[in-house]
């Protein structure tokens, strides 16, 4: 019995070393100056030598929420999965935060369960 083979399709890459240089030093001249960060939040400077979009490494997520110089920026999925937002030239003060969608809401649940729980044992021993 002689079994039909699947054709096989392969695809080959290079990299251009030199333009992979020459980006990463472009881009390397404007990094954000990470001066503190938590658990849910970075605040840095940044010189940001024309208007250009800032891209995070932080997958996105509608809890993040951005300032720069004190003024909310709205963040947008870069790709459909890294957080970016638009600045322009000059020198910022960014803060990014993070905030859990529905933390306050799911503690209130929580707490009235608690308390439901509570009663029903309450008038269980009495």
């Amino acid at each position: 019995m002689l079994k039909k083979i699947k054709p096989l399709d392969a695809k080959a890459y290079a990299v251009n070393q030199d333009s992979v240089i020459a980006v990463y030093d472009k881009l390397s001249k404007q990094q954000l100056n990470v001066t503190s960060y938590t658990d849910t939040t970075i605040d840095g400077t940044m010189n940001v030598a024309e208007d250009g979009l800032l891209m995070f490494s932080i997958p996105y997520d509608p809890g993040w929420t951005l300032t720069v110089d004190g003024k909310d920026v709205p963040l947008n999925p870069f790709k459909e999965s890294l957080l970016s937002a638009n600045l322009t030239k000059g020198n910022h003060d960014i803060h990014l935060e993070y905030h859990t969608q529905g933390l306050q809401t799911g503690t209130l649940i929580s707490l009235c369960a608690i308390i439901g729980l509570l009663f029903i044992l309450f008038l269980k021993n009495y």
